[in-house]
This record gives structure tokens, sequence and C-alpha cells, in this order.
């Protein structure tokens, strides 16, 4: 029997039989025209986004290289322990809400977390040189303090949507003396505008190793731990008000047990 000649390499063989009609290969030139094109105005829409650009833009390296140095010296400085890291969802919008306590808390909130995260950050903090890059370098989002800056708002509430995950600090400013102030109602109100859960998140020990009118950080341990997740609030100024308390409430009992522990 003839042996069947071979196609060249790389090249589908296709008989007779099988081969598209002339109406069926127009059809799929258009479709893929069409999904071509959708593909452009996605393109389009993530690298255009200010959103992205001016949060997440090129900071991945600069994040990574610093995520690696913290988890080296909060390893060895401040022998950080986390609990209940599983409570964070792996993907997926979500807001992890947490006490003030020092300039450590930023990296330490999500520092034992598999994702990247962004945090809200007073805008003047952004006016020197290498404090501003070092907050882009976290994605960190400059805000107005106040509550009014509706741009930054709409920016988080876009990068939520988007997936990603948002640091805040409701009480607004670092404790004078260990204690958790109000929550403003703010978290909440992002919370339900992009349809996200909050985690509550307890930080302790930070206070004592760099408190707000010491210059640099001492020796001390860390400690962190995660909440189950609150659901978005349903409704208007009350809802949301109730919300972002029982967050606080939340966060105050995730503290009373860290502080057993030691």
């Amino acid at each position: 029997m003839d042996s069947m000649p071979s196609a060249p390499r790389g090249r589908p063989v296709c008989s007779a039989a099988f081969r598209p009609s002339p109406r069926s290969a127009a059809v799929t030139a258009a479709e893929s025209q069409r999904d071509a094109g959708a593909t452009e105005r996605v393109e389009a829409r993530t690298t255009n986004s200010p959103v992205l650009v001016d949060a997440l833009g090129d900071a991945d390296f600069g994040y990574a290289c610093w995520r690696w140095f913290y988890q080296l010296a909060f390893t060895l400085f401040f022998r950080i322990r986390v609990w209940h890291a599983e409570r964070v969802p792996e993907r997926g919008g979500v807001i992890l809400a947490a006490n003030h306590q020092s300039f450590l808390d930023p990296p330490v909130a999500g520092l034992a977390l598999g994702r990247q995260l962004c945090f809200l950050a007073r805008s003047s903090l952004f006016r020197w040189g290498l404090l501003a890059a070092w907050f882009r370098a976290q994605h960190g989002v400059p805000i107005e303090r106040g509550g009014g800056d509706l741009a930054a708002i709409r920016r988080v509430v876009g990068l939520l949507r988007e997936g990603h995950g948002l640091v805040m600090f409701p009480e607004g400013t670092r404790t004078r003396d260990g204690s958790v102030g109000p929550f403003e109602p703010g978290v909440a109100l992002i919370a339900a505008r992009a349809r996200v859960p909050v985690v509550p998140v307890a930080i302790e020990g930070a206070f004592r190793a760099w408190p707000r009118w010491q210059k640099a950080p001492c020796w001390g341990r860390v400690q962190v731990a995660y909440g189950e997740p609150v659901p978005p609030p349903e409704g208007g100024k009350n809802a949301c008000i109730a919300a972002a308390a029982e967050v606080r409430r939340r966060v105050v009992e995730l503290l009373e047990g860290l502080r057993q522990r030691e």
C-alpha cells in the first residue's frame, strides 16, 4: 500500500471534505476581526486607565523588592507573627480595615498575604521626593484628609472593582496611646460602592516599636490577626455608619485576643 504523503511541518492536514466553505471562512474572518477589536478595546482600557497607571503602573518590581525587604526585616527585628491569614480572599476586590498604630502598619497589614495590595495615605506624604517614591512603590494612593476627595475615592473604587486589594486605616491617623479610635464610615461607603467585603485587621506591637513621637523604630514583637470578612452594607448613610462600627468592634476583639497571647 502506498504511504500517505506527509504534510509540511507546522501546517495542518485538511482533506477536501473538511475544508471550510467560503461563507464559513468569511464568518470566521469576521469573528476574528471582531474579537481582535474587542481585545484592543480591553487593552486600551487597561493600559490607558489612570487608576492602574497611577496606582499600580510600573510599581510591581519595586513592590516585590520592598516586600522581600520587609519579610526579612520584620522576621529579624520585629519577630512578626500572623494569625488567620486564610480569612483574606486570595483574589477579587477586598478592603483590609486595620487599626493604625505606626508607620509600620502599611507593610505589616499585608506582609503574610500572597497578593499585592494598595493603600490610602494622606496626600501631604506624597510631597517629598524620596517619601513619595516609597509610597508609590508600595502602591500608595494619595487622598486629601477630611473625606471630600472624590477623585481618590473613585480611583480606589475602580481598583476594587478590577479585583485589587485595598488597605485602609479608618481611624484616619496614628494612635497616640495605643487605643483604637472611632472608625470613619468612609471605609463602609467605599465597600458599598465597590460591592466588596471588608476584612477586619488587628495590628499589635507596632505602637511600642514605633510610636508617633519617636523618630525611628526599635526592637519589638509585632502581631497581626485577620477577622472574618464583613459583607458590604446595604442602604444609605446609617447602614455605612453601622457597618464601620461593626468592623471596629471586630478589630478591637481581635486586638484583645492578640494581647492575651503575649
